[in-house]
């Protein structure tokens, strides 16, 4: 999956950078993902989820970051995002 913060936001001045994270479960309401870095809470984010098929195809979503949590033994981190629309 491919994360990419929306800077245009009142409050959110930072310019944006793609993350690149891996689903580890997803829901009607949201998905989890697996990153190197935190991501910010309560950040809306524009995300991509690939479908593998037989044509690559990304599915483009709307979400807000609700938690994070370091992962034990690991550098890495869990991320629960919501969908927004």
């Amino acid at each position: 999956m491919r994360v990419v913060p929306l800077a245009m936001l009142p409050g959110f001045d930072e310019s944006p950078s793609a993350v690149q994270g891996t689903v580890v479960n997803i829901s009607k309401g949201g998905v989890c993902i697996r990153t190197d870095a935190p991501l910010p809470v309560s950040r809306p984010v524009r995300g991509e989820i690939s479908l593998q098929a037989e044509v690559a195809v990304g599915l483009p979503v709307l979400m807000q970051v609700r938690w994070n949590q370091k992962c034990s033994a690991e550098n890495q981190y869990l991320n629960g995002l919501q969908f927004l629309v």
